[in-house]
């Protein structure tokens, strides 16, 4: 499903790239040229192409279906499969297809004020500002949040429910439709509100992208700030210990364990200053790392570390993101010392190296499993622990430092059967 919905939109995108103005004959020579049958079994469909001196803003496709939103001369229009939707707008965002992908929806901003449409149709009262649109899985329910002025709520079918907040985030459902959260703001604080119920403390800053229920729809959490600049997980109304910097959250498959690393930093003023990477599980450190730091004797710039979620590097923060295998063992690589970061799996450690550099992958039977290790100029694959072939990385000299970088491998895939490794 991905790899169509991803095909598709190249596809398009390639029929856009064409949609300047030309005669007839020529565009007909196009669409025979893209209509051809190619080699690979499938065959390439112009939908629709932009307006001619028109921006292409935001695109969405389903397997059937393809939608964007265009900007001409300062207004917007949304179009799907090439026909317009609605009318002209100041702006328009939050495309979204309904499950059985027969309407588009999206919320459109006319004389300062937001509406959420259905095709041609409006389908909320004007609104100063409005969500995107969730809904319901394995139901019929839609849901979003709204504002007027400063009085925000859910609204549910059409329908404000709920308490009535000074500012409101988008709501999310559970993998199962049985629960949905969102998060509304009292004064300068955000509160979580969990079935209607609010839950857990205030806190200053909730991180978009990184809040919502595990998988198994068990637990709520949320990556936010607490007092100054500190941030953690809360985790169904419970915070963490706050650290400067967190890294996503993994929850296990059985949904009986979640797993966060935290990092803190000691600055030096005449000294290099020293990074401390701790492991949380469930809630209480397990296990610390120390990084290799940053800066030195001779700092031209004053150096930071960077708050907030970002996902880790072990030699840097002390340990990577950690994560849970099929088997629900605990999985992460750690900083023992210099030129010495291992993976663990459950109890179980490898050989050091000077950095991994890649996810950890597993095969399908959790048997095997593998990553991408710096050693040197050299990356290493490493299987089930035991290092490999070897191929040329690079490090490079950071200006103004003393210290230099790795290269990184964004991405790793195993077959099934573990016999291949990309």
């Amino acid at each position: 499903m991905i790899g169509r919905n991803f095909r598709g939109v190249l596809l398009i995108c390639a029929a856009l790239v064409c949609a300047s103005p030309a005669t007839s004959q020529q565009t007909t020579q196009q669409a025979q040229v893209q209509n051809a049958p190619s080699s690979g079994g499938f065959q390439e469909e112009v939908v629709g192409e932009l307006s001619p001196g028109s921006e292409l803003e935001s695109v969405r496709s389903t397997v059937r279906h393809l939608a964007w939103v265009e900007e001409q001369a300062g207004k917007q229009s949304v179009r799907l499969d090439g026909k317009q939707q609605g009318g002209i707008y100041d702006d328009a965002k939050y495309l979204h297809f309904t499950p059985d992908e027969q309407h588009l929806m999206f919320v459109a901003k006319r004389n300062s004020k937001w509406v959420l449409m259905q095709d041609d149709q409006e389908r909320s009262p004007e609104y100063s500002s409005i969500t995107s649109v969730t809904f319901q899985p394995n139901g019929t329910s839609m849901a979003y949040c709204a504002c007027q002025e400063k009085k925000c709520r859910l609204v549910v079918d059409g329908s404000a429910t709920g308490a009535e907040y000074e500012d409101i985030t988008y709501p999310q459902y559970t993998s199962d439709g049985r629960r949905i959260a969102y998060f509304g703001k009292h004064g300068k604080k955000w509160v979580s509100v969990v079935d209607g119920k609010e839950l857990g403390p205030q806190v200053g800053e909730v991180v978009f992208g990184d809040w919502g229920f595990s998988p198994d729809g068990g637990h709520f959490y949320a990556a936010a700030s607490l007092k100054g600049n500190n941030w953690t997980y809360v985790v169904d109304g419970t915070a963490g210990p706050p650290f400067a910097v967190v890294s996503p959250i993994a929850f296990s498959g059985d949904g009986k364990h979640y797993a966060y690393a935290g990092t803190e930093a000691k600055y030096g003023v005449f000294s290099k200053s020293k990074t401390f990477g701790t492991l949380v599980l469930d809630g209480q450190a397990k296990a610390d790392y120390e990084g290799k730091g940053f800066g030195g004797l001779w700092k031209p710039m004053q150096e930071e570390i960077v708050r907030g979620v970002r996902n880790f590097t072990p030699d840097f923060h002390g340990l990577s993101n950690p994560e849970f295998n099929p088997e629900d063992k605990l999985v992460y690589a750690a900083r023992r010392s210099k030129g010495d970061v291992a993976v663990l799996v459950g109890d179980e450690s490898g050989p050091g190296f000077d950095e991994i550099v890649s996810p950890i992958v597993f095969s399908s039977d959790v048997k095997h499993f593998a990553y991408i290790a710096q050693q040197g100029e050299d990356f290493v694959e490493v299987r089930d622990n035991r290092p490999g072939a070897k191929f040329p990385g690079k490090r490079q000299k950071r200006i103004l430092s003393s210290e230099d970088t790795l290269s990184f491998v964004p991405w790793i895939a195993m077959t099934q059967d573990a016999a291949h490794l990309a």
